[in-house]
């Protein structure tokens, strides 16, 4: 798992238990008071939950940022960085997409490479294969971060979809638990997971 995603995973687990926290004083509030003392404490809760929410939210998008500098450093060329590999690339051998994907998978960490086997392969029709490029790792970043915020307001609602109470919170508990990982090789965080990789 990617350094910055798994600190992501990290800030969302140390999120929910306080959210849900919060959760809970509001109901003990509302049970324990008078309704005109009940809205004050509310009132103070949400204003904590609140500044718990952007202070959460501004550690996910600094790591969000780093992640996307470490795929431009990542993507700096480096004639050093070039490998035997690069004839095949250049020599006039018809590979084919297995073939492609065998390189892709051995210099996923190698951003010169990716970008020799990304052109080998735009210029071949071989398209939708999944080439780690700047671009594309900023994407996934973008999808990871949507997703980071998708969980977040579960953590603050205490729903998902139809689910509240228990079952919700389990839901979510799972979702923080597999943040960083997919099962469904057709889904954007799939590609994204995958596509930072290194």
């Amino acid at each position: 798992m990617n350094t910055y995603v798994s600190k992501m995973k990290d800030v969302l687990s140390g999120f929910y238990p306080q959210m849900k926290r919060k959760r809970e004083e509001k109901a003990e509030a509302k049970e324990r008071y008078s309704a005109d003392v009940a809205a004050q404490e509310i009132d103070r809760i949400d204003r904590e939950a609140t500044a718990l929410r952007n202070a959460t939210m501004d550690k996910l998008q600094q790591l969000h940022d780093e992640g996307v500098a470490q795929a431009q450093r990542w993507g700096n060329l480096d004639g050093s960085m070039v490998t035997d590999d690069v004839k095949l690339l250049k020599g006039g051998f018809d590979l084919n997409w297995q073939q492609v994907e065998n390189l892709v998978e051995r210099y996923r960490s190698n951003g010169t490479m990716m970008t020799a086997i990304a052109s080998y392969a735009g210029s071949h029709g071989m398209i939708g294969m999944n080439i780690p490029t700047v671009d594309e790792k900023v994407k996934a970043w973008g999808v990871i971060l949507r997703n980071a915020k998708d969980i977040m307001d579960m953590c603050i609602s205490g729903t998902v979809g139809w689910m509240g109470g228990e079952s919700a919170d389990k839901s979510i508990r799972d979702m923080i638990d597999r943040f960083g990982t997919s099962q469904n090789p057709g889904s954007g965080l799939y590609i994204a997971y995958k596509m930072l990789e290194q």
